[in-house]
């Protein structure tokens, strides 16, 4: 169960703007309070490769609880192929998810979006082949959320090969399924040791 409200929620990201969420943008990087009342705060951010967008509003019909944080690209190929902007960054709290967790996964969020490159992570992983590994992070925040009932089966299973991303998460395949991971819970196999 969350341990904040939508006005604690508010007020605790408003003075994170103030103080803590600045120390993450790099020097051209900006963000602009777009609207601020009772019924929600919307803070819009520019980096150098994409948009991003902050809001914590208390939604009737939504994917979130009170937070959702999304960036958007034109820059990378997809984008560029499609005509359409790709998302490449997203976060949702839940009303299980905690206050320091909302936190820890903003900040991410800023330092993932100043930090990006476009089509930088794909080059890397795309049909690459590896397993997945948790270390000593829970399963949970390392999958994609609509993909957590196949932690089970992602572990039994061990190589996989990447086919492409989708937000900040690799998706990667093998014969049986397809599971959306973080790239950090993905180990590339140098190519004399795979096994498929």
């Amino acid at each position: 169960m969350s341990d904040y409200s939508y006005e604690q929620i508010k007020k605790i990201i408003l003075e994170l703007e103030q103080r803590n969420i600045l120390k993450h943008l790099k020097k051209n990087d900006c963000v602009e309070i777009t609207k601020n009342n009772h019924e929600a705060l919307i803070m819009d951010f520019t980096f150098k490769s994409c948009l991003a967008q902050l809001s914590v509003s208390n939604p009737i019909f939504a994917p979130y609880q009170y937070v959702s944080f999304e960036a958007m690209t034109l820059d990378s190929k997809k984008a560029q192929k499609s005509g359409n902007p790709e998302l490449i960054y997203f976060f949702y709290d839940t009303p299980e998810t905690l206050l320091q967790e909302v936190v820890y996964e903003l900040k991410v969020g800023i330092r993932y979006c100043s930090d990006y490159i476009p089509n930088l992570l794909l080059k890397k992983y795309l049909h690459k082949q590896g397993t997945i590994g948790f270390a000593r992070e829970d399963p949970r925040k390392m999958v994609h959320p609509d993909d957590i009932n196949k932690i089970e089966k992602i572990i039994l299973h061990k190589n996989y090969q990447c086919i492409d991303m989708q937000a900040q998460y690799l998706v990667l395949s093998n014969k049986r399924s397809i599971v959306r991971v973080l790239p950090k819970a993905f180990t590339i196999q140098r190519a004399e040791n795979i096994v498929i």
